[in-house]
């Protein structure tokens, strides 16, 4: 296991060593430091949500980048993520012993979702860090000594480390603080205490999100922009995106079921069972699958936790946050894997917990019970052989040896990735820098831009929608693209015809070609994007 480990580590330093090239990585995570460190400047791009994020992680990559190491980015997330595996290990080797703690350890880091992420800049395992630290020192301080409150302030602070990485946290938070008042009271102490280790908590964890969430309070009237628009604005005027029409700001409030029942045709029983169908399907690329593969031996080694003798109180506690978690991200984010990771580092402990009770279980000399022990290794070992494999195929995909060795430049490697990159390098050697540059379907990626660039949350639609609505005069037209305060548009002209073939007349396509033809000047054409300028 110790070798499996090491291993998974060498092939992800030898990923690591490649320019990042995930996605939201391009849109935000890289891209918005990027952003301050050009602006010199940590305030929020209002043509970006994503900045009124809060972002503690984002402020280590802000490191990365000012260092021109943006790879190091990648790194810390890998950090991040090994990290957890520790805290596994810590937590088992306590309860068993350390041969026990390395399995539960190799589980997490060789998810095939962990090893993605450990690959890329993203924050999730960031998050995921802190969140099992602030549980896992909840335990100790619930089950092991509640005269130590000591346990709970260290709770507290790693909570508000991870409120301060990911919106997603908050769920965790309201867990914890009613778990903190409820087995306080339940463990024999007075109301009145219980509540004061809740306020405790509380405050603690608020206090170190606050500066997130004060800044946006500031320059949005919400704290917890963009979310909860829609009950803040009954307080407060929030702000609407710049590059909205005035008159028209569109909204999207399909939720995640009725969106996988237009796009997929999905029945009420496959969309049931999506909690369990994710850790049998699974694809990095495809949203039907869930942008991200697990392992089935997260699962069914679970219910022999129950075998008498084994079941512990704290097992009672994990498994109701599993579910607690996982019931809000179901029916608040979009189904995807790495939106339910704070849940794993706990399955996989249990896992093992299941696991050992069942080999425990069969522990007397008769033929059958060695033979199903010697069944239930094999099983494991084959369950191990799937993470393997993505390792394998993942590492095929990015191929980072021509990079590393240098075989492949740079330009070239991201190229071959990134469709768009090779836009963006002519851009950024060509044009001036007093540009300011507005970019449509191009999925929001503007971290390879050297110049300031502004878009729109849905990709451009709303661009077009208003271009469309502006065409039928000349001079609102005009005055519609002036109000941009743009000097060009750089857009991805396959998915604009299709988009504006599918929803508009052939006389609204000619009448807005027209339009754009006397306003805009084509500079360079590629093939699938163009670079137009004012």
């Amino acid at each position: 296991m110790l070798i499996f480990i090491c291993f998974i580590i060498f092939i992800e330093t030898l990923l690591n060593l490649c320019p990042p090239i995930t996605r939201d990585a391009l849109i935000h995570h890289l891209a918005i430091p990027k952003i301050w460190l050009n602006q010199k400047s940590l305030q929020p791009i209002y043509s970006s949500d994503f900045s009124f994020y809060p972002m503690n992680i984002q402020l280590l990559y802000a490191i990365c980048l000012w260092l021109n190491i943006d790879i190091l980015s990648k790194f810390i997330h890998m950090f991040f993520g090994l990290g957890t595996g520790f805290l596994i290990y810590i937590f088992i080797k306590d309860q068993l012993n350390k041969i026990w703690a390395i399995l539960g350890a190799l589980m997490f880091i060789s998810l095939p979702i962990v090893l993605w992420l450990s690959t890329s800049a993203y924050i999730d395992l960031g998050m995921t860090f802190f969140t099992t630290s602030s549980i896992l020192f909840f335990i100790k301080f619930q089950w092991n000594n509640t005269k130590q409150i000591k346990y709970l302030i260290y709770s507290a602070i790693f909570m508000g480390l991870a409120l301060g990485s990911k919106y997603n946290a908050l769920i965790v938070f309201f867990y914890l603080n009613v778990a903190v008042i409820y087995l306080s009271e339940k463990n024999g102490n007075k109301f009145s205490i219980s509540c004061c280790y809740g306020f405790v908590f509380f405050i603690i964890a608020l206090f170190i999100v606050s500066p997130w969430y004060i800044k946006n309070y500031i320059y949005t009237g919400n704290p917890f922009y963009p979310l909860f628009n829609s009950l803040f604005k009954y307080f407060n005027d929030i702000p609407i995106h710049p590059l909205f029409c005035k008159d028209y700001t569109p909204e999207l409030n399909i939720n995640a079921i009725t969106l996988r029942k237009i796009l997929f045709n999905e029945s009420i029983l496959e969309t049931l069972l999506i909690p369990i169908r994710m850790f049998f399907q699974g694809d990095d690329k495809q949203y039907q699958y869930f942008q991200g593969q697990l392992n089935p031996m997260l699962i069914i080694f679970i219910p022999f936790i129950f075998f008498k003798g084994y079941y512990k109180a704290w097992m009672k506690f994990l498994l109701v946050f599993i579910f607690f978690y996982g019931y809000i991200a179901f029916f608040t984010t979009r189904h995807q894997v790495r939106y339910l990771l704070p849940i794993f580092p706990f399955l996989c402990i249990l896992s093992v917990f299941g696991f050992y009770a069942i080999l425990n279980y069969l522990k007397s000399y008769s033929w059958a019970s060695i033979i199903a022990k010697k069944l239930l290794i094999l099983l494991l070992i084959g369950l191990f052989t799937l993470n393997i494999n993505y390792l394998f195929c993942h590492f095929s995909k990015i191929d980072p040896i021509p990079y590393i060795t240098g075989k492949v430049k740079k330009t070239e490697y991201l190229t071959k990735h990134l469709p768009h990159y090779k836009v963006y390098d002519y851009v950024n050697k060509n044009l001036s820098s007093d540009v300011c540059i507005l970019t449509l379907f191009f999925g929001r990626r503007g971290y390879y831009l050297d110049y300031p660039y502004v878009h729109e949350p849905h990709f451009g639609i709303n661009i077009i929608k208003c271009m469309i609505k502006n065409s039928h005069s000349e001079k609102d037209f005009n005055n519609y693209i002036d109000s941009l305060k743009i000097t060009n548009i750089l857009i991805r002209t396959d998915i604009a015809e299709a988009y504006l073939k599918e929803n508009y007349t052939q006389e609204e396509i000619n009448l807005l070609s027209t339009r754009i033809k006397n306003k805009l000047r084509l500079v360079h054409l590629f093939k699938g994007y163009a670079l137009w300028e004012i």
